[in-house]
């Protein structure tokens, strides 16, 4: 389980080729599952693959198919990677308006029924998620690998895979300020900037620079949305309402304020470090009370 909001499906990516390299027999099964049609549509294209017993049949449940064969074959080896798992109800909620179709239409059971059970040495499952919670609560509270912030180098790099032209031209101090004091190492901030500046032509000084101008344009500029086709844009609007009056529901934000990895709780003490964009999201809150 890879948790935090940077690099996970990176690590997962490198985790699936050197399955790939070191056990050239086995399935290699990638799923996003930011939503209910992506995850579907997925096991859909497993089954089509596998060619298992019943796929073309219009009326059969293409997740309950792969799920069955997933926890049951004894065969063949798998590596599993359900990618953006980030939204609780989509696995734990149950949407079914009508039951007797829930045996042939997937969207009508809990997701979490199709997620494999059945693991060893040969069969091996890797979620991605930026919450903690949901994370844990799909492998039955397991340990979560929290994924720490990249390095100066990746970020460096990062940057120029996405705006390489402007970064040729730009000081190295002029990089580092942008990548360290304005994007915190991000690499959804990072590639969200490259995608601006490039598809706007500026530099990376004149980007710097209206960051820099003060924190309304910071705000405007990072919110600017140049879509990830993978994930749905947005975050829980619980998290941007007025403090909680009762002391439960604030510890209860916190709870899901460090899930989403946005603050970090310093050891001993009962003070929080917050991240750089939760600070521009609260400020943006702020002024609109």
């Amino acid at each position: 389980m890879l948790t935090k909001v940077i690099r996970k499906s990176q690590i997962a990516i490198e985790y699936a080729c050197r399955f790939q390299h070191f056990h050239p027999q086995s399935h290699v099964f990638w799923t996003y599952a930011a939503n209910s049609t992506q995850f579907v549509q997925a096991f859909q294209d497993i089954a089509r693959k596998l060619r298992l017993p019943g796929y073309e049949d219009p009326d059969a449940n293409p997740c309950e198919l792969v799920s069955k064969w997933l926890d049951e074959d004894d065969s063949s080896g798998w590596l599993m990677i359900l990618d953006n798992v980030d939204n609780a109800d989509l696995f734990f909620r149950s949407t079914v308006v009508d039951t007797s179709s829930a045996d042939t239409d997937p969207t009508q059971r809990l997701l979490v029924d199709y997620v494999p059970k059945r693991f060893d040495s040969k069969r091996l499952l890797i979620i991605t998620t930026r919450s903690r919670h949901v994370g844990e609560d799909l492998i039955d509270a397991e340990s979560c690998i929290e994924v720490p912030p990249c390095s100066i180098q990746e970020a460096e790099s990062l940057l120029r895979l996405n705006a390489e032209h402007a970064v040729d031209r730009c000081k190295p101090d002029v990089i580092r300020r942008l990548l360290l004091d304005v994007l915190g190492y991000i690499p959804l901030a990072i590639t969200q900037a490259a995608a601006f500046i490039k598809r706007n032509r500026m530099s990376v000084q004149g980007y710097l620079a209206a960051l820099e101008k003060d924190n309304q344009n910071l705000t405007d500029y990072l919110s600017q949305e140049l879509q990830d086709p993978r994930r749905p844009q947005g975050f829980p609007g619980n998290l941007l309402q007025p403090l909680a009056e009762r002391d439960v529901d604030f510890r209860m934000a916190l709870g899901t304020l460090d899930g989403f990895a946005l603050i970090t709780q310093e050891i001993g003490r009962e003070t929080y470090t917050i991240h750089p964009r939760a600070s521009i999201g609260a400020l943006l809150a702020g002024t609109k009370k």
